[in-house]
């Protein structure tokens, strides 16, 4: 999914986390008020947020709506990892468990949906 309006409304903040002792920065942004939902962007060289803000800018009527920018893309740090399954299963599951206090509904483009589906 693609927005036409790629310019930002939402609340940047960072997510400190760390993946085998060594700390990374992921950059997600955070938009309207009301019962969660989490946005995940696909997986592509040129992947990030923005590519969410138009269905979270529509979504953020109703609801507080979270993307983050994947490990290694966007403004989200690109350590010199190995990338693989792993990382990214439990970057989605510590990034849920520290930033939501309650059941959050996870909207996800692309090959994001498997990681959603698995965690």
């Amino acid at each position: 999914m693609t927005s036409t309006d790629d310019t930002s409304t939402g609340i940047i903040r960072e997510f400190q986390w760390n993946w085998k002792k060594q700390p990374v920065t992921v950059v997600y942004e955070t938009f309207g008020m009301g019962k969660p939902i989490l946005l995940l962007p696909s997986f592509s060289s040129v992947s990030s947020r923005s590519e969410m803000y138009g269905v979270a800018k529509h979504l953020a009527q109703y609801y507080t709506v979270v993307i983050p920018d994947w490990l290694g893309f966007g403004q989200s740090s690109r350590p010199a990892f190995d990338y693989r399954p792993a990382l990214y299963h439990n970057f989605l599951k510590d990034f849920v468990k520290a930033i939501f206090t309650e059941p959050v509904v996870i909207i996800a483009a692309g090959h994001a949906a498997g990681y959603a589906m698995q965690w």
